[in-house]
């Protein structure tokens, strides 16, 4: 008599992988896109630690079935990030996927100017989170305000930046900054970029960001999703 069970479809992992999978998140994909397709791959609940801006690539830390619950605890590790801040223009969101509200001509940076104002950052400082963010305020994300064309009211917040350095300055053909920084959660690098300009007397948004470690995940081992999705996942997630 033949069995009625039906056949198990091949592409469904025969583990759990209850744990963590370091994703190598890349440019205009969502963080929720990575979800989505882990899920998908997995069939397993999936949270993230923290969202990525779509423009930026790097390290998404996904939590896999019962590792969900740590989510939390993940989210609030520490971060690094590589990003490039271009002088001389602001845009509506700080970066450049908004629109350029402002453009003046930028100083002539020098690079000590630039490694005393760094210096000068690094620590507890305030940070106000961009109109363009996930905060709530009043029941409702901020971003939902900002895109209706109101002004959410946010509240400037503590936040830490444990090392901030300057990894090449240039001058042509746009005055460009390319730094390294490890922070503590809830910091934005777009605001970050703001304030680095403010503080050398010009404007300047945030042109490029990779997340390159979420506590002791690292960039040098995260997994591309082309590999997640044709792959098998054993081995690759972390308990």
């Amino acid at each position: 008599m033949p069995s009625l069970r039906a056949p198990e479809r091949s592409w469904m992992p025969t583990f759990r992988p209850d744990g963590f999978l370091n994703v190598l998140k890349p440019p205009a994909m969502t963080s929720h896109d990575v979800v989505a397709m882990v899920r998908r791959r997995t069939g397993l609940k999936v949270g993230h630690s923290g969202t990525l801006d779509p423009a930026a690539a790097g390290v998404l830390v996904l939590c896999l079935g019962a590792a969900t619950r740590l989510a939390g605890y993940v989210v609030g590790l520490p971060k690094s990030y590589r990003g490039e801040i271009t002088f001389g223009v602001a845009t509506s969101t700080g970066d450049a996927e908004g629109i350029v509200s402002q453009r003046a001509m930028a100083p002539d940076l020098r690079a000590e100017d630039v490694a005393a104002a760094l210096k000068s950052m690094t620590g507890t400082i305030p940070m106000t989170p961009p109109a363009f963010s996930a905060v709530h305020v009043d029941g409702r994300r901020a971003y939902e305000a900002a895109r209706e064309g109101e002004t959410p009211e946010l509240q400037a917040r503590a936040v830490t930046l444990y090392s901030l350095r300057s990894v090449r300055l240039e001058h042509e053909p746009t005055p460009r900054l390319l730094i390294d920084v490890t922070c503590s959660a809830g910091t934005y690098i777009r605001v970050l970029a703001e304030m680095i300009g403010d503080r050398l007397g010009c404007h300047a948004t945030l042109t490029a960001l990779v997340r390159t470690r979420v506590g002791h995940f690292v960039i040098e081992d995260a997994v591309a999703p082309d590999r997640i999705e044709t792959g098998d996942l054993d081995g690759l997630v972390v308990p």
